[in-house]
């Protein structure tokens, strides 16, 4: 009897080392334009090279798009994408090239459901003014992937409407605190990201639906193998500097306000206390988001 139970504990910790332990290499080979957009899969085996834990499940049968660095779930129905997944490695082996001088439409899609870049031009007189607001980062994807993996974070199909004073301020240090203090700190994480919207989000110039706040989850596999998870949730409206512990939340809140499914092919030994544990020590809750901060710094 010991020696069945000795079996099935080494079978059990070999199930778990496969799902957890894998990490990209820190440049993956640009993907060439498909034709084809794949749907959702709950452990499509594509997922390794951005996320653990499969890519993100939803119910709204969104386009599976995946890029260089990145990859995303998008609907075309929302015109938004709903999450982004990416492995921010912990060096920073390239340099944050200039931004395009415009976002680009994605192809990939329905036609119906490209925008352009002018599809986000602000409107007249219309405040607060909102941004065309990066879900994958430009600056941890031109850091960790190149400058073609960068150019890819400014397709459209990356984009959602996020107010001024969040996107250039509180989101862009929490973006920073990934690449700069986290992905070094813990030898790379892995990053979902996206927006979460209410029962009927208005539309920003009549197309892309608008979030009514925004969500992000850093997961990190401990030094004794546990998994262990930042989630936060901004709403449109925060801006300026603020404590990380202000938005601090579970995976499992986060699931309960998007209606997605995260890291579900984990055995649910690993996925429930990872999703429902709060923020361990070593997130340091006690960082104060800061864009003007030099450690914060995306430049």
């Amino acid at each position: 009897m010991n020696i069945v139970r000795v079996i099935l504990a080494a079978f059990a910790m070999l199930i778990v080392s496969s799902c957890v332990s894998t990490r990209p290499p820190v440049q993956q080979a640009p993907m060439p334009p498909s034709a084809e957009t794949p749907r959702m899969e709950s452990a499509d085996p594509r997922a390794v090279i951005y996320t653990l834990g499969g890519f993100p499940v939803d119910t709204q049968n969104s386009v599976l798009l995946l890029n260089a660095g990145y990859a995303v779930g998008y609907s075309e129905t929302l015109m938004d994408p709903l999450w982004a997944v990416y492995y921010c490695g912990p060096n920073a082996d390239f340099e944050n090239g200039p931004r395009p001088n415009k976002f680009s439409t994605d192809t990939r899609v329905s036609p119906a459901a490209q925008l352009k870049h002018t599809d986000y031009n602000r409107p007249a007189g219309v405040t607060p003014t909102y941004d065309r607001g990066h879900m994958a980062p430009n600056y941890a994807i031109a850091t960790r992937y190149g400058r073609e993996a960068q150019l890819e974070t400014f397709l459209l199909t990356n984009i959602c409407p996020q107010q001024s004073g969040l996107n250039q301020q509180t989101w862009r240090a929490m973006e920073a605190a990934i690449a700069n203090l986290y992905a070094p700190q813990f030898d790379g994480v892995w990053v979902v990201i996206g927006p979460i919207f209410d029962a009927q989000p208005a539309r920003y110039n009549g197309l892309a639906a608008m979030p009514e706040a925004f969500y992000c989850i850093v997961v990190d596999k401990a030094p004794d193998g546990h998994l262990r998870a930042l989630a936060v949730v901004m709403d449109q409206s925060v801006s300026g500097k603020h404590p990380l512990r202000d938005f601090a939340t579970t995976v499992r809140a986060v699931e309960g306000m998007t209606g997605l499914d995260f890291f579900a092919a984990l055995p649910d030994d690993v996925e429930d206390p990872l999703e429902t544990t709060p923020a361990e020590a070593d997130w340091n809750l006690d960082l104060m988001l800061d864009a003007n901060s030099a450690a914060l710094r995306d430049e």
